[in-house]
């Protein structure tokens, strides 16, 4: 689904929190609110859109901090 957004020039995002709140415990009303129906819990979530021209949200410079210390 990402892919064929991607391709028909779409952005998308997978996103956790829906998966979280529709599958929490026993409760199946917002579950079934949303229209998911008894017997099914939702897997994943992604959100679809049209990519905005300019990104307003970039990260400044990166200036380097030091060295990595990799543990095996």
């Amino acid at each position: 689904m990402i892919l064929e957004a991607t391709e028909l020039g779409l952005g998308s995002c997978y996103i956790v929190s829906p998966t979280l709140a529709l599958n929490a415990g026993n409760d199946r009303a917002l579950a079934q609110e949303a229209g998911i129906p008894d017997g099914y819990q939702l897997q994943c979530a992604v959100i679809i859109g049209y990519a905005a021209a300019e990104n307003k949200f970039t990260v400044g410079e990166r200036t380097p901090k030091g060295s990595v210390n990799y543990v095996d």
